[in-house]
């Protein structure tokens, strides 16, 4: 049995103002992930911590991404964007 998948979700070439809003979208799915997560499951205070840390990297990771394409943009040049989940089993132990 194989206890992993892997999906390419995107694998292209854009312009800046294609790649942008993919970025952001994927950024804010993972925040609000995130967001949830701390609503839902943060028992402690160092759970809400390590999401609010989470939360602040990911849109630190977003703004460097979108500063970079505004250059790329400036430019006059496109952007190869490549990505891929790997889904992997853990099994309970």
């Amino acid at each position: 049995m194989n206890n992993e998948i892997s999906f390419h979700f995107i694998n292209g070439r854009f312009s800046s103002e294609e790649s942008q809003p993919i970025i952001t979208a994927i950024a804010e799915a993972k925040r609000m992930h995130h967001a949830r997560k701390m609503l839902a499951h943060a028992t402690t205070e160092e759970d809400m911590k390590a999401s609010e840390t989470r939360i602040k990297a990911i849109e630190a990771e977003r703004r460097a991404v979108c500063d970079f394409l505004k250059a790329v943009a400036q430019r006059g040049n496109t952007v190869d964007i490549e990505g891929s989940l790997v889904v992997r089993e853990i099994e309970r132990g």
